[in-house]
């Protein structure tokens, strides 16, 4: 149980740059230049976190460096950080984030009006549930952002660093 601080100390991280990310976003007009140079320079700082706290697992506790060990380390930090991240993301915008939420709800709403393939009851159904879900798919969205982002950087990782 001892070995699993470090990784879970790296998740945090990498959740906590996420949260940040999130909470500078919020500063930005959504879809704007900013908000996407802000969420590149997020992604790079977690993929970093991601792989100095595999890197660093294994140069302090002295396991044996497979890809095996090595995508398990990283998908361990990978699933905690998801999971922190995707719980502040639901509480942030289902408590918080009252305006922001509005703004990106109006953002979908114009986004579904201008491809005009829904008749007028289904875009009416489709902005109900988005008032009404906004919240939760926010959270699947950020825990698949994050899932994706670590699973990656751990096969990419893991077939760098694997001993022969």
């Amino acid at each position: 149980m001892e070995n699993l601080k470090l990784p879970l100390r790296y998740a945090f991280y990498a959740a906590l740059t996420g949260i940040i990310g999130l909470y500078l976003t919020t500063f930005t007009e959504p879809r704007s230049l900013a908000a996407s140079a802000v969420g590149i320079v997020t992604k790079m700082i977690i993929v970093f976190l991601i792989y100095y706290g595999i890197t660093d697992y294994f140069r302090k506790t002295g396991t044996e460096i497979n890809f095996g060990t090595i995508f398990k380390t990283g998908m361990y930090i990978t699933l905690m950080a998801a999971f922190i991240y995707g719980a502040f993301v639901f509480v942030f915008y289902e408590y918080f984030a009252g305006e922001y939420k509005e703004i990106l709800i109006n953002e979908s709403i114009k986004r579904m009006q201008e491809r005009g393939q829904l008749s007028g009851e289904q875009l009416q159904r489709s902005i109900e549930t988005t008032r009404n879900f906004f919240s939760y798919f926010a959270f699947v969205g950020a825990v698949l952002d994050m899932l994706i982002v670590g699973t990656v950087t751990s096969i990419l990782t893991a077939l760098w660093r694997k001993e022969k």
